[in-house]
C-alpha cells in the first residue's frame, strides 16, 4: 500500500511539471491581449497602428519601462512615445522612466486615452492638460459614438469616436485646441521648452478597427500620418515607443476562436485544461511563475529525497532510487535529448554515464528550467 501511494504521489509530482512545462510554452491557446495592446492583433488592438507606425520609421514595442530607459534616442532626429488606453497603473518607476525619456532631445509624447492611467503620463512630464477621465460624451439616444473634427496645420478631418472624453487645458504653455465634438474640446496641442505633447481623450481612433482599412482616404490613418508629420516635421530619422506596459491577458471568446482557427480548433482549444493553465500563468508576473516552477521542481526533488532519507543518510545516493522510482523510459528520454543537446551534454557530462545518479537527474531538470528550447524538445518528446 506505502509503496503504491508513493508511485502515485510520483506520478502526480511529474504530470505537474509536465503540465507547469507545458503551459509555460508558447502556442496556440485563445489567448490574447487585452484591450488596445500592441499584440492584440483583434479588433480591439493596436496591432495594425504598430504596422503603419513601422512605414513611417522604426519601432519598438516596450513591455517594461524599466528597460526601455538604455534605448538610445538621441541618435533619431524625432522620438515619438505613444500612450493608448492603458488598463493598468503605472509604477513611480516606469513615471520617472518615462519622464527621463521625455527630457532627452527631440522626444515628444502622444496620449490618446479616455480612462485616467493616461493622467499619470500627463503629470509625470508636465503637461498643463488633463483628461476628464470617463466623462463620455453622448450622442444622440445616449449612443456612445459621436461625430467631430480635428483641425490641425490648417487640415481638417472629420472622425467618428467611441467613449470620448473631453480634455481640458490648465495653463502654463503654449497649447492649442485641436479637436472639437459637440461643444467640447477633445483634442489638444502643447508646445513647452520645445517638447511637443499630443492629447486625445479616445484611444479608439487608433485601433484596429479604425485602421484596418489601408484606403489613402481613412480618416484615421490621415489623422496618423498629420500627427506624425506635424511632431517630426521634416526628420527623416524616427523612433516610435509604443506602449505594451499596461494591458493584461484574456481568454478569447468561442465566437472569436471561431473567427481565427475554424470551428473545429476553435473547440478543441476552447476544452483543452491547459489553455486556462496557460492563461493563469501568463497573468501573472514573469518571476511568480519562474517561482512556481522551481517550486514543483523542487517538491519533486524533496520527495525522493523524503523518499529515500535513509539511504542518502548512508551515502547511498545510488541508480536504484533511479531505477526504481521514475520510470526507466522517462529517464531514457531525459537522458537522449540531453545527449543531443550539445549545452546540456557539456553542461552535465554525467549525463553519458551508462548509470545515472539521482544527482544526474536532478541536473537535467534544473537545465529544463533555465533552458526554454530545451523544456520544448523535452515536451514534444512526451
Amino acid at each position: 500500500m506505502q509503496k503504491r501511494l508513493s508511485f502515485a504521489l510520483l506520478l502526480l509530482a511529474i504530470i505537474v511539471v509536465v503540465l507547469v512545462l507545458e503551459a509555460l510554452e508558447p502556442g496556440d491557446y485563445g489567448i490574447t491581449y487585452s484591450g488596445a495592446s500592441p499584440f492584440n492583433t483583434l479588433w480591439d488592438g493596436t496591432s495594425v497602428f504598430v504596422h503603419v507606425l513601422s512605414q513611417e520609421g522604426d519601432v519598438v514595442i516596450v513591455k517594461d519601462w524599466n528597460r526601455a530607459k538604455n534605448i538610445e534616442v538621441n541618435g533619431y532626429g524625432c522620438t515619438l512615445l505613444f500612450f493608448i488606453s492603458p488598463e493598468k497603473s503605472y509604477s513611480s518607476r516606469d513615471l520617472s522612466t518615462i519622464r527621463d525619456i521625455f527630457g532627452k532631445k527631440n522626444v515628444a509624447v502622444i496620449v490618446l486615452d479616455e480612462g485616467d492611467y493616461g493622467n499619470q503620463i500627463l503629470k509625470a512630464i508636465g503637461a498643463p492638460v488633463k483628461i476628464q477621465a470617463f466623462r463620455y460624451i453622448g450622442g444622440l439616444s445616449n449612443s456612445s459614438i459621436v461625430y467631430g473634427y480635428v483641425n490641425i496645420s490648417s487640415k481638417v478631418i472629420y472622425l467618428a469616436y467611441a467613449f470620448v472624453s473631453p480634455v481640458v487645458l490648465q495653463g502654463g504653455s503654449e497649447c492649442y485646441e485641436i479637436a472639437h465634438v459637440q461643444n467640447y474640446t477633445v483634442g489638444v496641442l502643447c508646445r513647452a521648452n520645445g517638447k511637443s505633447i499630443i492629447v486625445f481623450g479616445d484611444g479608439s481612433i487608433a485601433i484596429n478597427a479604425a485602421l484596418q482599412d489601408p484606403n489613402p482616404l481613412n480618416p484615421y490613418r490621415q489623422l496618423l500620418a498629420l500627427l506624425i508629420n506635424v511632431v517630426c516635421k521634416n526628420s527623416s530619422s524616427r523612433l516610435f515607443l509604443v506602449d505594451a506596459s499596461s494591458y493584461g491577458t484574456r481568454l478569447m471568446t468561442l465566437e472569436e476562436l471561431t473567427s481565427v482557427y475554424g470551428l473545429q480548433k476553435a473547440l478543441s482549444l476552447y476544452i483543452n485544461p491547459v489553455r486556462y493553465l496557460h492563461y493563469t500563468f501568463y497573468s501573472l508576473p514573469e518571476s511568480i511563475t519562474s517561482i512556481v516552477f522551481s517550486i514543483t521542481c523542487f517538491a519533486l526533488a524533496l520527495f525522493l529525497v523524503m523518499r529515500y532519507a535513509k539511504k542518502l543518510s548512508k551515502g547511498a545516493i545510488s541508480r536504484r532510487i533511479v531505477e526504481e522510482v521514475l520510470p526507466k523510459t522517462l529517464v531514457e528520454v531525459l537522458k537522449n535529448i540531453c545527449l543531443e543537446d550539445f549545452a546540456c551534454r557539456r553542461t552535465i557530462p554525467c549525463i553519458s554515464k551508462t548509470k545515472l545518479s539521482y544527482d544526474c537527474i536532478k541536473k537535467v531538470i534544473k537545465f529544463a528550467e533555465e533552458n526554454k528550447q530545451f523544456r520544448k524538445e523535452l515536451l514534444s518528446a512526451f
